[in-house]
């Protein structure tokens, strides 16, 4: 499956979307880089990494400082380990890339894929009692643990060109006919993307979504429950 899609954004010329359910190892170090420099920002600040914490720290942090716990601080996601990541993730079932492009420069991209409850709890969560707990909210969801979905894993946007609508478009065309899950941090754009897309919470933080001003607010209050590995983190879904 491919296909590629013209448009006349305001402010941004000649962009052009490409869909795709397979990446070379050449695509997928391209968008390695962008990944990078996308969540080494804000509001992610993830330039470095603790080898032995895993804690993320901004770019104010240099590698191979030392990390408070005693463990070294090290480049947050290396293109060829993070080019890794992609090709395996282009090999799981219902692979879907959306790439955006202006001038022949690679400024956006957004994959997904389908999935059940039980296998995204042991890749994304690391221990038995927390994926235990994932599993049984999206069962509350009518998603029994072998039950396929689509997983909206990743999207990101070159600084430059934010704020056009392009993260919308990449997402809207990542998902398909399949119950859709979706999972980032309270206080991230793709929040405000979840909301606007009409995807529910049901994990983490709730924020209050105001709809004229495309801000989120914290409430005080809890979906279901704390992610305890990151306490920030939220869970969304989009049902049929």
């Amino acid at each position: 499956m491919k296909e590629i899609l013209n448009l006349q954004i305001p402010s941004l010329p000649e962009a052009t979307i490409k869909t795709d359910n397979l990446v070379s190892s050449e695509q997928s170090l391209e968008i390695a880089k962008l990944y990078a420099e996308v969540f080494r920002g804000s509001p992610w600040n993830e330039a470095v990494k603790c080898d032995t914490c895993e804690q993320f720290q901004g770019s104010e942090i240099q590698i191979e400082s030392n990390c408070d716990c005693g463990g070294i601080f090290k480049e947050a996601y290396p293109p060829l380990e993070t080019s890794d990541y992609i090709q395996k993730d282009s090999q799981k079932p219902g692979f879907r890339i959306i790439t955006a492009e202006s001038k022949g420069k690679l400024i956006a991209f957004s994959w997904s894929y389908l999935t059940t409850p039980i296998e995204l709890a042991i890749s994304k969560w690391s221990t038995p009692e927390f994926q235990a707990i994932v599993v049984d909210t999206l069962k509350q969801q009518g998603l029994d643990a072998n039950t396929q979905f689509r997983y909206l894993n990743e999207t990101g946007v070159n600084s430059e060109y934010r704020n056009l609508g392009l993260a919308s478009r990449l997402r809207t065309k990542s998902t398909g006919p399949e119950i859709t899950v979706a999972r980032t941090n309270s206080n991230s754009p793709m929040t405000v993307i979840n909301y606007t897309q009409n995807f529910d919470q049901i994990m983490g933080p709730k924020m209050f979504f105001d709809r004229q001003l495309r801000t989120i607010f914290p409430t005080g209050e809890i979906a279901n429950c704390l992610d305890q590995e990151n306490p920030s983190r939220v869970l969304f879904i989009k049902k049929i």
